[in-house]
């Protein structure tokens, strides 16, 4: 963390289911809870770490928060695809929804619809925390649109 590009790129501990890597038109379901408001990200469509998308949130004021975000990296850069001036909040459990199919992408944060963007995903997924102290992810689902099945990795 740190330095001159620490509120464009957010980075920071993310980890990413190593099987998966064709996977197309999937559902992640994710249900997390966050004592400090720092940032949540979920990665989804992963390649390996110049291509991906992800939904990060920050409720943190000072980290440049309240938001959430629709992003796809590439190479070196997030290109941000939808954001809103809302965020997660903390101390309370939560859920966030990603639906893709055929090049469509919803974000749903506690049953809500709050993003929507374009994009041709196609890879794994993965979890990320940005300066967040007390962030557990307490379930991840993943389901296959076209297969009808689901499978919980937690």
């Amino acid at each position: 963390m740190g330095g001159p590009r620490e509120y464009e790129l957010y980075e920071g501990t993310r980890i990413i289911y190593k099987y998966g890597n064709n996977w197309k038109n999937y559902d992640l379901h994710v249900r997390f809870f966050n004592e400090d408001n720092d940032g949540v990200s979920v990665i989804f469509g992963y390649k390996d770490g110049n291509d991906f998308y992800r939904v990060i949130s920050v409720a943190d004021g000072t980290n440049g928060g309240p938001f959430i975000a629709l992003q796809k990296r590439e190479n070196d850069a997030y290109i941000t695809l939808d954001r809103k001036n809302i965020s997660y909040e903390p101390g309370k459990e939560q859920t966030l929804d990603i639906k893709t199919k055929d090049g469509t992408i919803k974000v749903y944060l506690n049953g809500k619809l709050v993003l929507e963007g374009q994009g041709n995903v196609s890879g794994t997924f993965g979890l990320g925390s940005y300066a967040s102290q007390g962030l557990c992810f307490r379930e991840i689902k993943k389901a296959l649109i076209k297969n009808s099945w689901a499978k919980s990795l937690v």
